[in-house]
């Protein structure tokens, strides 16, 4: 069971770009916050969580020009992985 984001540490915050690929942004987030090279990431992103139900949600819609925000939480390789609708990406260990 995953507890919540308040009760872990932030160990990593990033932002992503429009036209960046999340599944590599989330990659690279999760390797940076363990300190490894982004290849060694003993998970396959694709068999937690759906990237691309992701970006339809928070690109498909114009979140920002509506002036909402929104987040989805998820583990992945023994962190907690949160992606925010305004460009971020945080860490939790």
């Amino acid at each position: 069971m995953l507890t919540s984001p308040d009760a872990r540490e932030l160990v990593y915050k990033t932002r992503y770009g429009d036209g960046e690929d999340l599944t590599t942004a989330i990659v690279f987030a999760v390797a940076a916050a363990k300190g490894i090279d982004p290849v060694d990431v003993d998970e396959n992103l694709y068999d937690v969580v759906d990237v691309s139900a992701i970006e339809t949600l928070f690109r498909g819609s114009d979140y920002r020009g509506r002036g909402e925000r929104s987040s989805i939480g998820f583990a992945f390789a023994n962190r907690h992985v949160v992606v925010r609708s305004d460009n971020v990406i945080q860490i939790y260990e």
